[in-house]
């Protein structure tokens, strides 16, 4: 019975022949809804984890999800039947209108989102699918130098044994090494989900590890987040015009990324219909996020602010999806800014995200996000919008300020912030040599070189230089 802490899975071996480790803890190291782990030494002398599966896992996932959908259904036959006769006016139909059922149906039903999150959660009972993602994650980061993950050692359906991890949990790390484990968390899901598009789904303070080394290590693989080009472009953009307050940028990235109908739908009150109001466009939406953000505490720098401007100040007269693909990633992103706020109130997620949203902005491989970026880079005549580089060059410079005020004590805090500048000063500089940079390349056949050579040699060029010279 797993159930029982004090069970060991080598009780149920035949101990008249040869035993497979040559000890094993009595006791789990650590226990949760679908499985242990184990810590054992193998007769090679390997040190191991050992992640055993519930045997009624499968049971206990079937009747959680049993039980949202009859919540749902529920719901449904409530807000059928019995919400119209409590509400005291029901929404006038009009010409073109929907009701809030209509729009909700299909993918974005919350039935469809109970069934995406079962699957996935369905994913993590098989444990060799578990150590392939462990492996793909680990390749997918190894530009970063500060980011691994264990070393599978054998793998079955359900049973796990990768490497021991020498190293420490958040609770047992003081508080400079804390931060330097959550900043180097938080940079590796942030460049998962704009540069790889592979991101783990469930990083709370179980899953990771502060290395003896340095690194940070992330464990359980079971549950994972895949975004394509076109959301990690569209995330990619939202970053940026969220720190550079350009509204209607986020607001378009939004729309880009499925957070928000295309076209835009909107209404005056819940008591009226969705419709498409000639009135009620990307503009007047971005007019109304800027206000909301700025009014909301944490707004321009808290992840869960955004999800709190979003559901209670613009999905009212807005509508406002969470596209099923995205749950994961806010989990993801809610309990990592978590685990950093309580010890850096002053953390600012999006900035630790912006060199990655950089770099894939200056990588674009979609229409859409082609044409951003030559509008980014140049005017209409083929200028350079310098400007829009030395801001971008600005915010590069405030941040690694911040990390030299925090990093006085910290060496290895400091380490970290090294090795992310050199990830990301050799990834842009490889652009111009790779099939990524292709539009970086065309973008500069055509810039205006008299244009050029004269911003160049102007007194508005110094910080640009000095910046190229610092490199």
């Amino acid at each position: 019975n797993l159930d029982d802490p004090n069970h060991n899975p080598l009780s149920r071996v035949n101990m008249e022949g040869p035993t497979y480790f040559a000890q094993m803890t009595a006791s789990p190291v650590a226990s949760a809804s679908l499985g242990q782990v184990y810590r054992a030494t193998r007769h090679d002398g390997l040190e191991v984890a050992v992640k055993v599966q519930r045997p009624d896992a499968l049971a206990i996932l079937a009747q959680d999800a049993q039980c949202f959908r009859t919540v749902f259904r529920a719901k449904g036959a409530w807000d059928e039947y019995v919400a119209p006769l409590l509400a005291p006016k029901a929404p006038q139909k009009v010409e073109g209108g929907f009701t809030e059922a209509e729009m909700r149906q299909g993918e974005l039903s919350a039935g469809a989102v109970i069934d995406r999150v079962a699957r996935d959660i369905q994913k993590e009972l098989d444990y060799r699918l578990e150590a392939a993602n462990s492996d793909r994650f680990r390749e997918s980061l190894e530009f970063l130098g500060f980011c691994t993950t264990p070393t599978v050692v054998h793998a079955t359906d359900r049973v796990l044994q990768t490497e021991w991890i020498p190293g420490r949990h958040l609770s047992d790390c003081n508080t400079q090494e804390g931060l330097a484990l959550t900043r180097m968390a938080v940079e590796a899901c942030t460049a998962s989900m704009v540069l790889t598009g592979f991101v783990h789904a469930d990083p709370h303070e179980g899953n990771l590890m502060l290395h003896k080394d340095g690194r940070v290590v992330f464990l359980d693989f079971g549950l994972m987040s895949e975004v394509n080009v076109v959301n990690m472009e569209g995330f990619a953009r939202g970053i940026q015009g969220l720190l550079s307050e350009n509204w209607l940028a986020l607001t378009e990235a939004f729309v880009d990324v499925g957070f928000v109908t295309s076209p835009i739908m909107h209404r005056n009150s819940v008591e009226e219909m969705w419709r498409v109001d000639p009135n009620y466009g990307v503009a007047e939406l971005a007019q109304e996020l800027e206000q909301a953000m700025k009014t909301t505490e944490g707004g321009v720098s808290r992840f869960g602010a955004l999800a709190t401007v979003l559901n209670k100040s613009i999905s009212p007269t807005w509508l406002v999806f969470t596209p099923p693909y995205v749950l994961l990633l806010i989990r993801t992103f809610l309990t990592l800014e978590g685990m950093a706020a309580s010890i850096d109130p002053d953390f600012n997620i999006y900035e630790m995200a912006m060199p990655w949203a950089v770099k894939r902005s200056l990588s674009p491989s979609t229409e859409k996000g082609i044409q951003v970026f030559r509008q980014t880079l140049l005017t209409e005549e083929n200028q350079i919008q310098w400007q829009r580089i030395l801001d971008l060059l600005a915010a590069s410079q405030n941040n690694d300020e911040a990390v030299d005020t925090v990093t006085e004590t910290s060496a290895t805090v400091q380490a970290t912030a090294a090795k992310r500048n050199a990830a990301l000063q050799d990834a842009i500089a490889s652009l111009l040599g790779s099939s990524d940079g292709r539009a970086l390349r065309r973008a500069l056949m055509d810039v205006d070189l008299v244009d050029v050579l004269v911003k160049l040699s102007s007194p508005e060029a110094r910080p640009l230089l000095q910046q190229a010279m610092a490199k």
